[in-house]
């Protein structure tokens, strides 16, 4: 029987460490010097309080043991995301009269645990923590104008990241690719300076955040395999 088994494991795994306290540990080695120096032989009683005192230490150890090694298990059951941005395009919101300025990152998300969803994205900013900045739903085309005259950003539906790991576990060693686009009460401006993190939860409701950096618009549209397919 099973529960025979874990007993008999038990009790090896305190004797063991009973052994040891009482004979080499610190119960043992204060014991023999207190005969060497005092020349002083226990009595029955004493010797029989160590041996339980022993028993008690030996017992918390083997306790302590099975805990670490069940907190280490168990660690191996939840997600570990890891959040990285590539870059970011910042732009300015129209007539909306709540949303000033916008911000599209480009990013990546691994998961080097359990398998897991991801979302409930939000963005921080970094000087306006408490700044409102709402993920957007992006359409099947998107453009961004850029601040050189030259022709916008184009990006569409099939890159956005929250399709591809808000339903879909991303798997053990797995990683997804894709883009995230907020809203924000903010100034253009002020986002154009901002640094600040992006964050996201797993399906243990555990936060994974991953850094940006303040800097000017890409000028560029570097490909990221996987972002589009």
């Amino acid at each position: 029987m099973d529960i025979l088994h874990y007993i008999g494991e038990w009790i090896t795994a305190v004797f063991e460490h009973w052994e040891g306290y009482v004979s080499g540990g610190v119960i043992g080695f204060s014991l023999e010097l207190w005969k060497r120096f005092r020349d002083w032989e226990p009595s029955k009683k004493v010797f029989g309080a160590l041996v339980i005192l022993g028993l008690l230490f030996s017992i918390f150890s083997a306790w302590k043991d099975e805990r670490v090694k069940y907190e280490q298990e168990a660690k191996k059951e939840e997600p570990l995301l890891i959040v990285t941005v590539f870059d970011m395009v910042r732009g300015q919101v129209i007539g909306d009269p709540k949303f000033h300025s916008s911000m599209l990152l480009r990013m990546e998300i691994k998961d080097s645990g359990a398998p897991s969803v991801a979302g409930n994205w939000t963005l921080v900013i970094d000087a306006q923590p408490q700044a409102d900045c709402e993920r957007m739903r992006i359409p099947e085309t998107l453009e961004l104008p850029r601040n050189d005259n030259g022709p916008p950003y184009v990006f569409h539906a099939s890159e956005a990241l929250y399709e591809k790991v808000e339903t879909e576990p991303i798997p053990r060693g797995g990683a997804r690719r894709g883009i995230i686009f907020f809203h924000c009460a903010l100034s253009p401006e002020l986002l154009l300076r901002a640094s600040g993190k992006l964050r996201v939860q797993d399906v243990n409701g555990t936060w994974w955040e991953g850094e940006f950096i303040h800097g000017s618009l890409q000028e560029h549209q570097p490909y990221y395999p996987g972002i589009s397919h």
